[in-house]
C-alpha cells in the first residue's frame, strides 16, 4: 500500500508515519524543506511542494494550523492549503482520509454528547476546520473525515506542561468542565481504519467519550507521585488576558482563541457512528497517560 501524509512531522502526523512504515506502507511525506523528513524517519520519500504527487491508495491530510490571531492565520493552513493539496491529489489519489476536529461541531451546550450533524464552532479554529471539511467533501473520489477531540500521548510537548504544573502540587481551576479524549495511538488506529472501512462519512472519535478534569488532574497526579493538587482559580476575564500576553511572548498554545473554546464547560462527542463502523481503539486512560509520562521521562523533560 502506498500513502501521501501531510503534517507528517507533526505530533499525530510523526505517529502515524512511525505506524505505516512498521505496517509495511510505502509513505511519501509532503514538507516545505527538503531533508527534514529523513532526518526524523528512516524509508519515507519527500515530496516537496513543487513535486507531482505519485499514485497512491489513500492521502493522510493532517496539515493545518491550530493556532492563530486571525481567521486569516487559521484559513490559510485549514481551509485553502487543504483546497490545494486535493486538487493535486486530483486523479492521482484513491481515497482522501481528512483529520478534522471537534471543535468544528462546537461544544456541548447541555452537557450532552454531539453528533456527528452538528455544526456550531466558538472559535475562529472550528470555522476553518468546518471549512476545510467542505472542501474535502468536493473532492473527486471517496472521503473520509474524522472528528477527534483534544489529543495526548506520546510526542505532544504542549501537552507535558500540565504534567509539570501538576507535578508542582498545582492546576488551573476554570471551574466544573467534562470533555471527551483521544489517545494519539488511538487516533492513529481510527485513521488507518477508516481509510478501509469509512466512505462519505464525517465521524466522530475518541478513546474516553467523557472524562471530569478534576478527575483527569488527579489522575495525573497519582502517576506522578503527587498526592494533593491545589486549585488554582482562574476567571475568564483573567484567563483571556493572561492568553492575549502569552500570544506576543510565547509560542504556547494558551491564545486568546484558545480561551473561547474554555468558556464553555462541556466539549462531548458521541461516537456511536465510529463504534459501529469499527474504527475505534479505547486505551484506558490511566495506561495512555502512563506512557505519556515514561515518554517524557526518558527525553527528560519532566
Amino acid at each position: 500500500m502506498k500513502s501521501i501524509v501531510t503534517g507528517g512531522t507533526g505530533f499525530i502526523g510523526k505517529a502515524l508515519v512511525e505506524n505505516l512504515l512498521s505496517r509495511g506502507w510505502e509513505v511519501f511525506v509532503l514538507t516545505r524543506t527538503r531533508g527534514k523528513t529523513k532526518k526524523i524517519f528512516a524509508g519515507v520519500e519527500e515530496l516537496l511542494p513543487g513535486d507531482e504527487f505519485p499514485r497512491a491508495e489513500v492521502l493522510f491530510n493532517l496539515a493545518g494550523a491550530v493556532k492563530g490571531r486571525t481567521y486569516e492565520d487559521f484559513r490559510r493552513a485549514n481551509v485553502e492549503f487543504t483546497r490545494a493539496v486535493l486538487e493535486r491529489a486530483m486523479g492521482k489519489v484513491e481515497k482522501v482520509v481528512h483529520l478534522s476536529s471537534q471543535a468544528a461541531s462546537g461544544p456541548s451546550p447541555d452537557c450532552r454528547p454531539v453528533k456527528e450533524e452538528t455544526q456550531a464552532p466558538v472559535s475562529l479554529y472550528g470555522r476553518s476546520k468546518l471549512e476545510g471539511e467542505r472542501e474535502v467533501k468536493n473532492f473527486q473520489g471517496p472521503w473520509a473525515i474524522l472528528r477527534p477531540p483534544a489529543v495526548y500521548g506520546e510526542g505532544d510537548y504542549a501537552f507535558v506542561d500540565l504534567y509539570k504544573i501538576i507535578k508542582k502540587g498545582f492546576a488551573p481551576w476554570l471551574g466544573p468542565r467534562k470533555f471527551s479524549l483521544i489517545y494519539v495511538k488511538d487516533l492513529v488506529f481510527s485513521l488507518e481504519a477508516a481509510a478501509e472501512k469509512v466512505e462519505g462519512e464525517v465521524l466522530n472519535v475518541a478513546s474516553q467519550q467523557e472524562v471530569d478534569y478534576w478527575e483527569f488532574v488527579l489522575r495525573i497526579a497519582e502517576i506522578l507521585g503527587r498526592k494533593r493538587v491545589k486549585k488554582i482559580p482562574l476567571s475568564l476575564d483573567l484567563a483571556k488576558l493572561l492568553s492575549w500576553f502569552s500570544e506576543r511572548t510565547s509560542s504556547s498554545m494558551f491564545t486568546r482563541d484558545k480561551v473561547r473554546e474554555l468558556s464553555y464547560p462541556c466539549w462531548i462527542i458521541d461516537t456511536a457512528r465510529a463504534e459501529r463502523a469499527g474504527i475505534l481503539k479505547h486505551t484506558p486512560l490511566r495506561e495512555g497517560l502512563q506512557k505519556t509520562l515514561e515518554w517524557a521521562q526518558k527525553r527528560e523533560i519532566i
